[in-house]
């Protein structure tokens, strides 16, 4: 990607940075299982819907159970399937739990697998957890490269060039949202 392509993609995230600090700025000052203005701010942000209200709980609750910690993926992959008792593996939304906690990981969303290369288990895939793990310590693995990179050193510049609060945001955060707004292969 050129500048331009990169500094448009930071102008469009820029509302979402604004959100995302805002969620960051109040995760530990309430009760994320109660707040109902935190959940529409999270759900809203991290386009959570159409959910039930169970798994919305366990969601919610398992947040609020790990704040302080640094979970990894996986054990929250695990205790999100085994809160939701349903054996569906929520990769994406397990990753935006643990980068809410850990804002040095990264996400895994449609834009961000296509961007670093990846895809999401298939639906006929046995064991989808097992594989969403393989997957998530690649995609770890490619934003380490990345970043140690001189494209990634680019982003992160034109970044904090473009973004006041720059600062308040880990570099993973900050390709993160060139990712999100990114909507062709980067490499």
């Amino acid at each position: 990607m050129n500048d331009n392509n990169i500094v448009d993609a930071i102008a469009k995230a820029r509302p979402g940075v604004a959100k995302y600090l805002a969620i960051m700025d109040c995760l530990y000052s309430v009760n994320v299982s109660q707040d109902q203005d935190f959940q529409t701010q999270y759900k809203g942000f991290y386009r959570v819907r159409q959910k039930s209200p169970d798994w919305y709980s366990a969601y919610f609750n398992l947040l609020e159970e790990y704040k302080g910690k640094r979970p990894s993926f996986s054990e929250i992959l695990d205790s999100l399937s085994q809160s939701l008792g349903n054996g569906v593996c929520e990769a994406s939304f397990s990753s935006k739990l643990v980068a809410t906690l850990d804002p040095w990981q990264p996400i895994w969303d449609k834009y961000v697998l296509k961007n670093t290369g990846h895809k999401a288990p298939a639906s006929k895939v046995v064991d989808k957890n097992a594989l969403a793990k393989k997957n998530y310590a690649s995609i770890q693995a490619w934003y380490i490269n990345f970043l140690n990179s001189t494209e990634g050193k680019r982003w992160i510049f034109l970044f904090n060039e473009n973004i006041d609060d720059y600062w308040r945001l880990t570099d993973i955060k900050k390709v993160d949202f060139i990712l999100w707004q990114t909507r062709s292969e980067v490499s």
